[in-house]
Parts: C-alpha cells; sequence; structure tokens
C-alpha cells in the first residue's frame, strides 16, 4: 500500500510502522550499506524484508534471537544459507537439486530507472538486427536465470522462457519483464495467509487438502516449505503481486534491453 502513497517513494518505501525497528535507505546496483544495531532484549523472531513495492515475495528472512548460542547455531551463523538463523533470499539465487546453477553475473553499474512508457514505443517501432549474444549475456546480466529457466541454463522458480516467443508479442514480454504483477502465469501465483494468531505467510500453494497448506514460501528454496493447518487459518487469498521483483533492467543500457527483448521473442540473429 506503500507505494500508492503520495510519499512513499520520498519515505524510501519504508512504512511508518511500530514494528520497523531499523531500516536502509533504497540502495541501487553497486552501493551498499552498513546498519549496526543492539538485537532485541527478548528472544524470538524477527523478520526483515524489502519494502519496495513487490521485491518483499522473495527479498526476506528472519534474524532469530536467542538466550544462548549452542554449536549447532554457531554453524548456521557461519553457514547462513539454510535459512535457520540468518537468510535472505533476494541475495542467494544459486541452483538447487535438479537444476543447473544459474551462471553469476558481474556487478554492473546502475543505468536508469526505466519506465514501460519510454521504452514500449522503441520495442514496438525497433526494425534494427539485434544480437542474440548480447540478449543471452543481458539475460545473465538481468537476473533472469536466477529464477527462470532458457534452454539448459537457470532454475525453474519462474515459467520457463524458452519458448516464450511462442506465446508473447516483444511488446508482452517487455511488459512481463518491466510490470510482473500485470498478468502472472498460471500456476506462479502466490497467496497471502493470516493465522488465527495474526501471522502472515506468503509463497505458492504446492500442496493443499483438507487437513493442511503447504506454502513454499522461500523461491531460492522451493522444498523449503510452511505447512499451515486449516484449523489454524483465519484468512487465505491469491495475492496480486508477482513474486518477481520490479527493477530488472536498471543496470542495462537502451540497446541492451532492445537486444534482451529481442533474444526472448526469437527474433535476434
Amino acid at each position: 500500500r506503500i507505494a500508492l502513497t503520495p510519499d512513499g517513494q520520498a519515505r524510501q518505501f519504508v512504512p511508518d510502522l511500530p514494528e520497523v525497528l531499523r531500516a536502509t535507505k533504497l540502495l541501487l546496483p553497486g552501493e551498499s550499506q552498513e546498519l549496526t544495531f543492539l538485537a532485541p532484549d527478548k528472544p524470538g523472531n524477527y523478520p526483515y524484508l524489502c519494502t519496495y513495492p513487490g521485491h518483499y515475495l522473495v527479498m526476506n528472512g528472519i534474524m532469530r534471537v536467542v538466550e544462548k548460542l549452542d554449536d549447532s547455531m554457531a554453524h548456521e551463523v557461519q553457514h547462513p544459507s539454510s535459512g535457520q538463523v540468518a537468510s535472505h533470499a533476494g541475495h542467494d539465487h544459486a541452483g538447487h537439486g535438479g537444476h543447473e546453477a544459474a551462471p553469476a553475473a558481474p556487478a554492473r553499474r546502475f543505468v536508469k530507472m526505466w519506465e514501460l512508457s519510454e521504452l514500449m514505443p522503441v520495442v514496438r517501432n525497433d526494425r534494427a538486427r539485434r544480437s542474440a549474444a548480447r540478449g543471452r549475456e543481458m539475460l545473465i546480466a538481468a537476473g533472469c536465470l536466477r529464477c527462470h529457466k532458457h534452454g539448459d541454463e537457470g532454475t525453474t522458480i519462474g515459467p520457463d522462457l524458452t519458448k516464450i516467443h511462442e506465446i508473447y508479442s516483444p511488446e508482452e514480454i517487455l511488459t512481463h519483464i518491466m510490470d510482473p504483477s500485470a498478468l502472472i502465469a498460471e500456476g506462479y501465483q502466490s497467496h497471502v495467509i493470516e493465522t488465527m494468531e495474526g501471522d502472515l505467510l506468503s509463497g505458492i500453494i504446492v500442496e493443499q487438502n483438507d487437513r493442511f497448506v503447504r506454502l513454499a514460501a522461500n523461491t531460492v528454496n522451493p522444498e523449503q516449505y510452511e505447512e499451515v493447518l486449516r484449523t489454524e487459518i483465519a484468512e487465505m487469498r491469491p495475492s496480486t503481486l508477482s513474486m518477481m521483483p520490479t527493477g530488472m533492467l536498471v543496470t542495462l543500457e537502451r540497446e541492451e534491453i532492445l537486444d534482451l527483448v529481442a533474444f526472448l521473442a526469437g527474433k535476434a540473429e
């Protein structure tokens, strides 16, 4: 909802809520900020997430405050990828069992916060010969293969992009990249569950029956899921937000974007 408020961007999309203990500014690619603070005195699980519109679905984690750090927890601190003591889905998109790991993209500088309205006419009227090689490079640079497959590369968290050109036009492909919530592919819509205790869970339903619902809440590790008993659910509703973040093209130049779209559209050489 903060995205709809007049001062949302001025507030760095950080909601004015007492539950927000600490926050960084809005960071662009290549920027960093260090937060130093005292953890709460009360043991418990303290969620953290990115409040940029739509990003919380894949950029989230839990800071766990405990009375005493035992040997097993100390191991998790050194190896946080398990998500038990510390995790951040937005910063770890490695491939998992059965998937070929996505190629790592080198760090790129911020170019521009592109608007769909300025790129759409260019894509619609583009008649230039586009480079398939550079289009594939941009597929990696934009981070597409962290969640999608194209050919033998990438992961299957999101829809396969290999034959996307058989379904969508170049204009529609650009729209999906820049406004992923405009049309969410069937089977990839997330749901939000509010429990009787007021907890909120979100993710893709991987299994459900009359007794429970299982949500894949971590897109980085789809085998890690939350199971909620039907008797514990106060409300369950489909989310109108895609699990794919916006802003995927902010490190790409205009010509690179055109090569990427042409590559996905099967029009690059």
